[in-house]
């Protein structure tokens, strides 16, 4: 006995090893990996051997490479000799994905401007050489409506965890919960669907969807700066860390009906539009059985939303008239919510009918760029004999 347990100590031995071994090889490949991949080349990890082995290559190359290398018609890795036009679009295919991005972004964002009338919060419209136009304002609720909100928040805790339950709509909350913490891209990748390596193009504009509603949700929670709900309410306990900034409107919220109208309009005439709204009414409640926001604040970022999918949109497609909208929190009901569908109802007194002069949204060449192209991914070109009837048609 004593032998078969000293030889199935050695094969223990010997097999745990020889694990170590190949986790070891494997860590070492995966290192000589990056040091002598694009990792190294890039200056992501410390590569003194490759930049040798590239002065060596360099050395071995030198006065054999002629001096259009890369300019010619089948191998034109380098521009032009002349200069691209100012301000082309079409150079930001020719830039790496965060330069590309900083562009969009700045391009979007550039034109919107933020302001305090009286005690009303708007996002307002750059005018050049006019006074700005408004396109939403919406003044903070009443200190009054936190406490029965809050409660509100309370009696959606039980929906967190219910195994019991027979349904995985209801069943699996807390997954979903967790799961949309951070970023829901994945859901939107999943309903469509979308895949990064066939649909780069649509990514970046979800990603610009992201970029330009944080933004805009942040500077409008700091100045209503509306506390949270478990600082009225410590009985709610929140299932997740509540973010350190403002309540309403939620960013979540803001954030999901900004791509849902942008999608929508990118997907026209597809009536998509409905099941969209949807999912970006579920992502918002989440956030209220996850007890870190009312929801008032969903109704809020519903608005915001839809004003931020609008204004991206009108940028994107050449342009239009976009009337102002105003969301009145003094007059929010105490038991207001966001519907299941995401749409809010057409006339409330706390929605007020538009007034005002429209905001002229101008275009932009630089965003118009990046929708054409999203737009192909999901829209491909015709047939050649439709476009044969097309050009006869014309």
């Amino acid at each position: 006995m004593a032998s078969l347990a000293s030889a199935a100590s050695a094969a223990s031995a010997a097999s745990a090893a020889s694990a170590a071994s190949a986790a070891s090889a494997a860590s070492a490949a995966s290192a000589a990996s990056a040091m002598f991949g694009l990792p190294g080349y890039a200056g992501a990890v410390s590569s003194p051997g490759l930049v040798q082995a590239l002065a060596a290559t360099r050395a071995h190359l030198a006065g054999f490479l002629p001096a259009d290398w890369g300019r010619g018609g089948a191998f034109a890795a380098h521009p032009a000799e002349t200069d691209p036009p100012l301000d082309d679009p079409a150079q930001l295919l020719r830039w790496q994905a965060e330069s590309r991005m900083s562009v969009l972004v700045f391009e979007l964002v550039g034109g919107l401007l933020f302001s305090m009338r009286g005690t009303q919060a708007c996002l307002d419209l750059a005018q050049p050489g006019a006074v700005p136009v408004p396109l939403l304002g919406i003044t903070r609720p009443p200190h009054r409506l936190l406490a029965p909100q809050a409660a509100l928040v309370e009696g959606l805790a039980p929906m967190r965890e219910q195994p019991k339950s027979d349904d995985p709509a209801v069943r699996e909350r807390m997954a979903e919960i967790l799961a949309q913490a951070g970023s829901p891209l994945a859901f939107w990748c999943a309903l469509l669907p979308v895949h990064p390596e066939r649909m780069p193009r649509t990514m970046e504009l979800l990603s610009l969807c992201f970029l330009l509603a944080g933004h805009v949700e942040q500077r409008f929670k700091h100045a209503l700066a509306v506390a949270r709900p478990h600082e009225v309410n410590p009985a709610i306990l929140p299932a997740i860390l509540t973010p350190a900034h403002g309540s309403f409107p939620s960013g979540h919220a803001t954030e999901a009906f900004t791509v849902a109208g942008v999608l929508a309009a990118l997907l026209a005439p597809q009536a998509v539009g409905p099941v969209l709204g949807r999912l970006a009414a579920r992502i918002a409640h989440n956030r209220e059985v996850a007890g870190v926001h009312y929801p008032m604040d969903s109704v809020a970022g519903c608005t915001l939303g839809g004003v931020l999918a609008d204004y991206l949109v009108a940028r994107c497609t050449g342009g239009g008239a976009l009337q102002p909208r105003w969301l009145d929190g003094s007059q929010l009901p105490a038991d207001v919510s966001l519907p299941v569908s995401g749409a809010l109802p057409a006339a409330a007194d706390w929605l007020p009918v538009p007034e005002g002069s429209a905001a002229a949204v101008p275009p932009s060449d630089t965003l118009q760029w990046l929708w054409q192209r999203a737009r192909a991914e999901w829209c491909p070109a015709p047939a050649p004999a439709d476009q044969a009837q097309g050009r006869s048609a014309a």
